[in-house]
């Protein structure tokens, strides 16, 4: 099936979807597509729907009774019927689905339908073994609920084709989305605000960055404004029925947001012990809302990062300074709000790219190998008594093949950084002792760094223009 032109990007999931919807075969299949809020899921399915000549239904919240009527009204405008079927039960609404024969049967938000039918998947399951009926996929937001359709134990377990997580856009994706692959750095500080979720551009109301002459008007004029439809979309994005205390997990958001990244760290922020934190910690995991990184020279080591960044922007930035905002506006607060900007926002997530652009979009000449596992990481100091940090470390085996130091700044880096990076190196004794150095400069390099790294092989040089185009 063709893609429609009014879809951005998403080939891979198009391509992934058309070949479940026209996969040949007599029997029914079963696909599941989940993902968080606003990446453009129900579009992309409605899409494939219409192409495949299929039927797309939406679930709504609600008893099972007004689910069951609602499904039934889409059914007679499907048939064209004169009145609407009364179905008493979903095995009598899933068998009227499957008389009607469509190819391809889209169900929409069906973590609504498990809250009040906890049995369908049990009667889908007998469904969808069937030779014959309707390929199935079953769509959602709730990560967990969507995900628990395919545990070892759940009805549902090995009938699934198709396992599609719907992701928002890559850094790259993300600055043609938005028109700003010209200007790097407006594109770079815009992800680190907004991350590559694609609805948000809608939620601008046309004021995209690319109309103001600076992007800190913009972030002051529609970021902030405390009308527009970002302002609150980070609370919106912890709006989840699962998490039952939430005092304490909107405490572990802001914690992490705050720089608390290991459990430790955290758990002293939030008042708890530490050996009390993995279960909340795992369910943030779980939602999408936290992404735990593993330590790639400690194994049993990992820190946390929040997975959507403009839930890192609201706990900061807008959580923090919300009646201010609405009192007095950004644009009076801006010298406040700037060192925010800088320190937690856009320096932590230059840090995220650089391991991103390691372990997506770096090439093997530039790395000297082939990472299996990239993340943060410490180096013990024993002359200065104390952890050195490392913003990346790309290893293949016990092997370190690359190590990487990212500076969000203002001015050029100089040799003092590599100096520095090759020290850390240096502590890590013979299993990094071939390792590329990485340095990843928001602003460039001087002339001298740039002229020492053009004359050895292990100094690699990334700037924004490498970071966006380059491998």
């Amino acid at each position: 099936m063709k893609k429609p032109r009014e879809i951005f990007d998403r080939d891979a999931e198009w391509a992934a979807l058309s070949r479940f919807a026209r996969s040949p075969g007599t029997h029914g299949q079963l696909g599941l597509v989940y993902g968080r809020r606003r990446q453009g899921k129900s579009w992309l399915l409605e899409r494939v729907a219409e192409r495949a000549r299929g039927r797309y239904w939406e679930a709504i919240e609600g008893t099972a009774r007004q689910q069951l009527d609602h499904l039934a009204r889409a059914l007679s405008g499907w048939k064209k019927l004169p009145a609407a079927p009364v179905f008493a039960t979903w095995a009598e609404a899933l068998d009227a689905l499957w008389k009607a024969s469509p190819r391809l049967l889209v169900l929409d938000e069906f973590q609504y339908l498990l809250d009040s039918s906890p049995e369908l998947p049990s009667l889908l399951q007998a469904r969808v073994s069937r030779r014959t009926g309707p390929r199935v996929i079953l769509c959602g937001s709730a990560l967990g609920a969507m995900r628990s359709l395919l545990a070892a134990d759940a009805p549902l377990r090995g009938r699934a084709s198709l396992e599609l997580v719907v992701r928002p856009f890559d850094y790259r994706i993300a600055a043609r989305y938005w028109r700003l692959g010209s200007d790097l750095s407006r594109a770079l500080r815009l992800h680190a605000l907004l991350g590559g979720t694609p609805a948000y551009l809608d939620f601008t109301g046309g004021r995209t960055p690319a109309e103001y002459p600076r992007l800190d008007d913009w972030i002051a004029d529609v970021l902030l404004d405390p009308a527009g439809a970002l302002f609150r979309e980070g609370r919106i994005l912890t709006d989840e029925r699962t998490l039952v205390d939430r005092g304490l997990y909107h405490g572990i958001l802001a914690a992490v947001a705050g720089g608390a990244t290991r459990r430790g760290q955290i758990a002293s922020v939030v008042g708890r012990p530490d050996n009390t934190m993995a279960h909340a910690l795992g369910s943030l995991v779980d939602l999408g809302l936290l992404e735990r990184l593993a330590d790639p020279l400690h194994g049993r080591r990992s820190c946390f990062r929040l997975a959507e960044p403009l839930l890192r922007t609201y706990e900061t930035l807008i959580a923090p300074n919300e009646r201010a905002l609405e009192r007095r506006g950004a644009r009076r607060l801006w010298r406040a709000l700037v060192p925010v900007l800088s320190s937690q926002i856009f320096g932590p997530h230059f840090e995220h790219l650089a391991r991103e652009w390691v372990q997506g979009h770096a090439s093997e000449a530039s790395l000297g190998g082939t990472p299996k596992a990239v993340g943060p990481s410490t180096v013990s100091d024993p002359a200065a008594q104390k952890e050195r940090e490392l913003d990346v470390v790309a290893t293949e085996g016990s092997r370190v093949i690359a190590i990487g130091e990212a500076k969000w700044s203002g001015s050029a880096l100089g040799r003092g950084v590599l100096a520095e990076l090759e020290r850390k190196r240096s502590l890590l004794g013979p299993r990094a002792s071939t390792a590329r150095l990485l340095l990843f400069g928001s602003s460039g390099f001087e002339r001298g760094l740039a002229a020492l790294a053009r004359g050895r092989d292990d100094v690699v040089l990334v700037d924004l223009r490498r970071l966006y185009l380059g491998d």
